[in-house]
């Protein structure tokens, strides 16, 4: 609560921007003797994203263009923010 004579409360400050960070491939499994390891083939075959779904829909339509441009998403120019997100996920 302000009271007069009070300072005044100190307006909000914008967090800085964080980049995602960059997300490492597992590292091999050894299997213990005698024991097989057995890994689901879309877990091996598909990378992960290089950004997370909250960490782009907190970016700017602008920059998430530029994202896109640089992944090579076809007619990024024209999409809406949601599609954007989604075309960069994938």
């Amino acid at each position: 609560m302000f009271c007069f004579g009070d300072a005044p409360p100190a307006p909000p400050v914008a967090a800085p921007a964080v980049a995602c960070p960059e997300v490492a491939a597992p590292e091999p499994v050894a299997a213990a003797p005698g024991r097989s390891v057995v890994v689901a083939a879309s877990a091996a075959s598909s990378p992960a994203p290089a950004h997370s779904k909250a960490h782009l829909a907190s970016l700017k339509v602008a920059d998430l263009k530029k994202l896109a441009a640089e992944a090579g998403v076809k007619g990024a120019s024209k999409l809406r923010k949601a599609d954007l997100v989604e075309a960069l996920l994938v």
